[in-house]
């Protein structure tokens, strides 16, 4: 499927592959109020079903994210109001002035979860309206259902225009390809200013043969569990990622740890944190300020750890003195039994021991402030492989 994003002078996309959706995102231009202020343009957003599938049975919805604010015009030619937690088919719409699948968007920011089948997704609104599908677990309401999100955030600005980021998503499970492009409506070409302004994915057979292909268990990787991988089908619903896999349905990284604690391989983490909201916080750990950690780890992938520990330049205030940062008295200790669980370098969100001029304290995953910073720095190398690593 493609999505295309568009402003007054963008507009739709088309591909002629199966299990495609494309999506085209028409930048919004201004429109001037008496006062003279400006008011920006909602932005329009293209579906365009190339899928195989009838568009009665290709269905969106807004969730996980802030209440959505836009419309879409119906078969009478009226418009009616987006509404999050709601289910929306193609063919619902249906703009009859242009026969396109089109909504309009002036503010929102979340997931927009597509899916194929009869209806949408099921217990929408749950949660107090932040449910989003658990794609794991077979007690879902939509596990037998095949979806995929994509993710976008569209603000308005005070000058008028827009401000939008929008990207594709195959982080957590692969089930259905999507291309998106950010397109000019007066020649239907790619918006080149736009950075990464058209996201091409391979057709869905080809991602889950390859998500299929990286698992040791292939059983365990496709969900439902017996669903045939050849498309189309009436079974299949997704290839499950590995942070949300079963042990042994992956590679884990036992052999990597246990090459770094038999090195003793070193790691140097060191740059600048902006800080968490507006600037200064009053908090040490949220304020915006340097950091600088080394480390080595140790021992083997069920007996080891990676103590970090900052540096005499490391937490110091963006803000000044009277704001400060943690300051260079600081550890953060990660076990690799740790780094080696679904959460670790997979899920990017695993537990860590801080020892600070605060005290000490064990966090449930990685926390919004600088040292989660940090601990961000040290997985995304080990998930690249760049710690250990010779070649750069």
């Amino acid at each position: 499927m493609t999505t295309i994003l568009q402003n007054p002078s963008k507009t739709s996309m088309s591909s002629s592959r199966l299990n495609w959706l494309q999506i085209a995102i028409i930048s919004a231009g201004m429109c001037f109020l008496m006062s003279g202020e400006t008011k920006a343009q909602p932005v329009p957003i293209i579906f365009s079903n190339d899928s195989g599938m009838s568009s009665s049975q290709v269905f969106i919805q807004f969730l996980g994210g802030q209440p959505v604010n836009g419309y879409f015009v119906d078969a009478f030619g009226s418009n009616q109001t987006l509404q999050a937690n709601t289910s929306y088919s193609l063919d619902q719409l249906r703009n009859p002035s242009t026969g396109q699948s089109q909504i309009f968007v002036t503010d929102y920011s979340g997931r927009i979860y597509m899916n194929y089948g009869p209806y949408g997704l099921q217990n929408l609104g749950a949660d107090g309206g932040g449910y989003t599908p658990a794609a794991a677990n077979a007690g879902d309401p939509n596990y037998n259902t095949r979806y995929q999100y994509w993710e976008a955030t569209i603000v308005p600005e005070t000058t008028g225009g827009s401000t939008i980021y929008a990207d594709l998503s195959y982080i957590d499970f692969t089930a259905i390809s999507f291309d998106m492009a950010a397109r000019y409506s007066s020649n239907s070409t790619v918006n080149t200013i736009v950075q990464n302004g058209n996201q091409v994915s391979a057709n869905t057979q080809v991602l889950v043969n390859a998500t299929v292909a990286s698992s040791q268990n292939s059983t365990l990787a496709v969900l439902p569990q017996g669903a045939s991988t050849t498309l189309p089908n009436q079974e299949f619903t997704r290839v499950i990622s590995p942070q949300f896999s079963a042990n042994g349905t992956y590679h884990d990284f036992t052999d990597y740890i246990n090459a770094l604690g038999s090195n003793s391989t070193g790691v140097t983490l060191a740059g600048v944190f902006v800080g968490t909201g507006p600037q200064p916080t009053g908090n040490a750990t949220t304020q915006g300020q340097t950091y600088n950690f080394t480390g080595n780890f140790t021992g083997n992938a069920t007996s080891g750890q990676i103590v970090l520990q900052a540096q005499p330049n490391s937490g110091n205030s963006t803000s000044g003195p009277t704001n400060p940062g943690v300051g260079s008295n600081a550890t953060i200790t990660i076990t690799n039994v740790n780094l080696n669980s679904q959460d670790g370098i997979y899920g990017n969100n695993v537990v860590y021991t801080v020892s600070d001029s605060s005290g000490n304290y064990t966090t449930t995953g990685i926390t919004n402030d600088v040292y989660g910073r940090v601990v961000g720095d040290l997985l995304a190398g080990l998930s690249f492989g760049y710690v250990g690593s010779t070649q750069h």
